[in-house]
């Protein structure tokens, strides 16, 4: 298992949206990270990290049980490297 330490703020502007960034320290690594929810059913997340590595994602609920996740990841450092793409669709159980 790994010690870890992670620190953070949340802030929720006006009823519905809010938004948070924080900082995540590991043995090896230290990441930034952010999320902003765009709306109730959109939310946009991104993390980088000390060794170059960006990732960010974009959640949106279509529907009440059905939720589309796009996503990339990319090296900074490496940019001849081909980046990774990622198509989700996630069914939630009925209430």
């Amino acid at each position: 298992m790994h010690d870890r330490i992670l620190l953070g703020h949340i802030n929720k502007v006006l009823m519905a949206y809010k938004n948070g960034i924080g900082v995540l320290i590991t043995e090896k690594t230290f990441s930034v990270e952010g999320a902003y929810e765009m709306d109730p059913l959109t939310t946009v997340k991104a993390r980088l990290n000390n060794s170059g590595k960006l990732g960010a994602i974009l959640q949106h609920g279509v529907k009440p049980n059905l939720i589309v996740t796009l996503s990339g990841k990319f090296e900074t450092k490496g940019l001849d490297r081909t980046p990774k793409f990622g198509l989700s669709l996630a069914l939630k159980p009925f209430d």
